[in-house]
């Protein structure tokens, strides 16, 4: 147990820190009141939780991860003044009054401010000694007096009150404190692990949050997206050779800034990585997924660079292992594994073979292509890589599509081969109508030229025109796949066919076939 008297003089003397979360002052004006309330009545008001840290200097520090805004919110009533802990507030929050006939807290207004009914928080809770000074010019009666007095004496006792504080214990596993934060967190505004490890972290490199997010935010304006938490694995990985949050949480800040810097910069070398070997461009955001660990910490493992051969290799089994859906869960565990087969020194081979162990084969099949289109979808994404890589052309004018074109209307995009409205018409459902295995790859002017026209009325046009360009882009030449009432049979025929390219342009990759591995 700790009187909140003394639990605001170790925040603002940094015995308590309150570590930089994603949510700053986030409470509304009932949840003060409320809390305020609860504190004046002496109802339960929950523990403060605290995790012991190594700040800066290497001192232990309580770290708060449960009661920011409570003690936020004491801090600004009882000292009158915005908290130092916090870049943000709502004013109010320390200009909150009393009602000493309704017993009820609310912000201050100019009429609550001339009743004299209503009484300063923050005055209350710096003595009674005001209160007596003034009673007499008060004209009420002796037993109104009497009463308020009696509040009064027990407003100014809230300093005095006790909190308690439950401190978790000093070697206790991050994994384990992040369990404890999420689940007090439940009710509230959600906060993401990052955040918590980016507040200790800040705790003994203070610039980290605000150099971490300015990174962050310069890659996703160049089209990608790396979660906090992918950045911080990464720094895990490079001390400890695990992803686990120990280890980063563990290291002085000197430490923990010289290895963000490698991770920033082999980040960047990645992504430089995939724009050239996979054509990834600025017009699409291509999210991180933790796959991509095991290449960097392989990368600064090999001084920086592995060679673009064995680059292109390591590329292969990352797209592999997306498309075998290898991180979608138990991701510590796999993400592990595949930390530990680098630092053996198997490299690919090695990954190929735990990939292997863990999937129903290496091969892709034409079900990999079976599903609806959707910003996220696996195989649209090795569809997109294909035609940027594989010499597609697009089905207009013949162009290829390595490259983005000059023009307002050279985008790429995509073109459902059997029009929407056609299908629609069919009675088709969305999920065949949008499967993947039906849409390809074009220019924008060329798709704004072909409309709602049904294949068989121009695909042999635009292939006399352009000799080889349905080819490129893996669709059917079988005339009577087509027409509408073929739609189905024209699906499983291009299946096929995006599978063995796929399978070879992942060979191709890899530097041997996928039944080698």
């Amino acid at each position: 147990m700790a009187t909140i008297s003394e639990l605001l003089f170790k925040a603002e003397n940094g015995q308590l820190a309150m570590p930089d979360f994603q949510r700053g002052w986030v409470w509304k004006r009932r949840n003060v009141t409320e809390f305020l309330d609860s504190l004046y009545h002496e109802f339960p008001v929950g523990s403060i939780i605290v995790w012991p840290t190594n700040g800066a200097d290497g001192r232990l520090l309580d770290c708060v991860i449960d009661g920011k805004q409570r003690l936020s919110t004491l801090y600004a009533v009882i000292r009158g003044s915005k908290p130092p802990w916090l870049k943000d507030h709502d004013e109010s929050a320390w200009n909150l009054l009393f009602n000493l006939e309704e017993e009820r807290f609310d912000v201050a207004t100019r009429a609550r401010l001339e009743d004299q009914r209503w009484v300063s928080v923050t005055k209350a809770c710096g003595g009674t000694q005001w209160w007596f000074e003034q009673l007499n010019d008060m004209h009420w009666q002796s037993t109104e007096q009497a009463k308020y007095s009696q509040r009064i004496s027990r407003l100014s006792g809230l300093p005095s009150k006790e909190i308690f504080v439950s401190r978790l214990p000093e070697k206790m596993a991050v994994a384990d404190a992040l369990r404890v934060f999420q689940i007090v967190n439940r009710a509230g505004t959600k906060v993401r692990e990052g955040d918590l490890i980016l507040g200790q972290l800040s705790l003994k490199w203070p610039e980290a949050r605000e150099i971490l997010e300015k990174r962050l935010g310069q890659w996703r304006a160049n089209g990608f997206d790396v979660p906090v938490e992918w950045l911080l694995h990464s720094m895990a990985a490079d001390l400890d050779n695990r992803m686990e949050y120990d280890a980063l949480v563990e290291a002085e800040g000197g430490a923990v800034e010289e290895c963000c810097t490698r991770i920033v910069h082999a980040t960047e070398e990645l992504q430089n990585l995939l724009r050239d070997q996979l054509g990834f461009d600025p017009s699409q955001t291509t999210k991180f997924n933790m796959g991509l660990i095991p290449i960097v910490a392989s990368r600064l493992r090999a001084g920086g660079s592995l060679g673009i051969e064995e680059d292109r290799r390591y590329l292969g089994w990352w797209l592999l292992g997306t498309l075998w859906r290898r991180w979608s869960s138990d991701t510590r565990n796999r993400v592990n594994e595949d930390l530990s087969v680098v630092n053996s020194d198997e490299g690919v081979d090695g990954l190929m073979r735990e990939l292997k162990r863990r999937s129903e084969g290496l091969s892709l099949t034409p079900e990999h292509f079976a599903v609806k289109q959707s910003p996220s979808q696996n195989a649209l994404r090795l569809m997109r890589i294909m035609t940027r890589r594989c010499g597609a052309r697009s089905l207009g004018n013949g162009l290829g599509l390595a490259f983005e074109h000059v023009g307002d209307l050279a985008g790429l995009q995509i073109h459902h081969i059997f029009p929407r409205a056609l299908l629609r018409k069919m009675g088709e459902p969305n999920k065949q109508i949008d499967q993947v295995a039906n849409l390809s790859f074009i220019r924008h002017d060329d798709n704004l030229k072909l409309g709602a026209k049904a294949p068989v009325d121009y695909l042999l046009e635009y292939e006399d025109k352009n000799p080889g360009v349905l080819a490129s882009q893996w669709i059917p030449k079988d005339r009577s796949l087509w027409k509408p009432d073929r739609y189905r049979d024209f699906l499983e025929a291009r299946r096929r066919l995006l599978a063995q390219a796929a399978n070879d342009f992942l060979s191709d990759l890899l530097g041997r076939p996928l039944k080698a591995f």
